[in-house]
């Protein structure tokens, strides 16, 4: 049965009731990207028939190099579909929330700006006004649906099934090996919906089928570091030189912002005390510089903070380095419980990582009080 927590079992029931549309409207985080020189906006960023696609084409290149290839059989489709739906589903709402906390911080900034500009526009004030109310709603309303939708926790939530079923496959394909039991040893009961949903996924599946002699059991260790292992093992390592690449591109922008004041700050100073002209000429566009300035730039590091990206990279590349080494180990001659060994360590190294993220992450909510 689900967990007995009614929390629980309503994250499940919205798990199951959960539609994805096919148009991604919440585009700032891809934005950002490009906008920081990390990487090109991509037509794949505004849909997500791209994100099945690519998915649908790794397994079929899984199936070919380990399950196919050494003739054995599992309940394969059933996982791939329940993989590919929590996968797109965690993409789709880590997309929506990185935009929604971009969103708040860029508009906040902004909106410091605009009220500034009151004072080089005064015939303008009834229009700055107004737009500078219809952003601050902006920014509570994007707060109130992100907390009320739940954006964070869906995207938490949904990676978590993701990589909790995506070793399954390997596992079942030794039939020695199997996922962590979900709780605690002395009380192996599931306490969140996500690990029995995935324990039920791994019972579904049944009984591998086929034979496995010494040779193939090696031969299906290599196939599993080459389909399994090294896919994630390259990933964690491109994820963590992009989203260390825009935490460094983010702190020099916001240095920028940061110096252009202080500069401003000192030819300010220069002209009072030489009591030029300039200083009266374009007082109102030095206000501008040395206030709306340090809001942009300490909205920039609010993004930096709240997506915590270093800490991230960090994280993304001991996984990557701890996955290489079981990816060496795989591709001896290996036994069959050796190999089934090494899966699980695999499974096992992703899903802390996975659990440390989480813990990091959980309270990063879309909340403005």
């Amino acid at each position: 049965m689900p967990p007995p927590d009614e929390q629980e079992r309503r994250f499940l029931r919205r798990f199951l009731g959960e539609r994805l549309r096919r148009i991604r409207t919440r585009i700032e985080y891809p934005l950002l990207l490009t906008a920081a020189g990390v990487r090109p906006f991509r037509a794949r960023d505004l849909t997500t028939s791209h994100a099945e696609a690519e998915i649908r084409d790794e397994w079929q290149r899984y199936r070919a190099g380990c399950s196919e290839a050494q003739n054995i059989t599992a309940g394969m489709d059933l996982l791939e579909n329940s993989y590919s739906w929590a996968d797109r589903l965690a993409t789709h709402f880590a997309q929506t929330y990185r935009s929604g906390h971009i969103f708040n911080f860029v508009l906040g900034g902004f909106a410091v700006c605009l009220g500034l500009a009151a004072f080089m526009a005064p015939h303008l004030r009834f229009e700055e006004a107004a737009l500078e109310l219809l952003i601050t709603l902006a920014i509570i309303l994007n707060a109130v649906i992100g907390s009320r939708e739940e954006w964070h926790r869906r995207w938490l939530d949904y990676r978590q099934l993701a990589e909790r079923l995506r070793p399954m496959r390997s596992l079942k394909l030794l039939g020695i090996a199997a996922p962590d039991p979900p709780g605690t040893q002395t009380n192996p009961v599931p306490r969140r919906w996500i690990d029995w949903y995935a324990s039920g996924i791994w019972r579904a599946m049944g009984c591998p089928s086929g034979s496995i002699d010494r040779a193939c059991a090696a031969r299906l260790g290599k196939a599993i570091a080459d389909h399994e292992v090294e896919p994630q093992m390259s990933y964690h390592a491109r994820n963590s030189k992009q989203i260390e690449l825009l935490d460094h591109r983010l702190g020099q922008i916001a240095m920028v912002l940061f110096a252009g004041t202080l500069i401003v700050s000192i030819i300010t100073l220069v002209g009072l005390g030489f009591g030029s002209d300039y200083v009266n000429r374009y007082g109102n566009w030095f206000t501008l510089v040395s206030a709306g300035f340090p809001a942009l730039g300490t909205a920039v590091f609010g993004i930096r903070f709240q997506a915590d990206f270093g800490g991230d990279a960090l994280r993304s590349m001991a996984t990557s380095n701890t996955l290489r080494q079981i990816d060496r180990e795989l591709r001896r001659e290996v036994t069959l419980s050796r190999a089934a060994d090494l899966s699980e360590q695999a499974a096992r190294i992703m899903l802390a990582d996975l659990d440390e993220w989480r813990l990091v992450n959980q309270q990063r909510d879309l909340s403005v009080g």
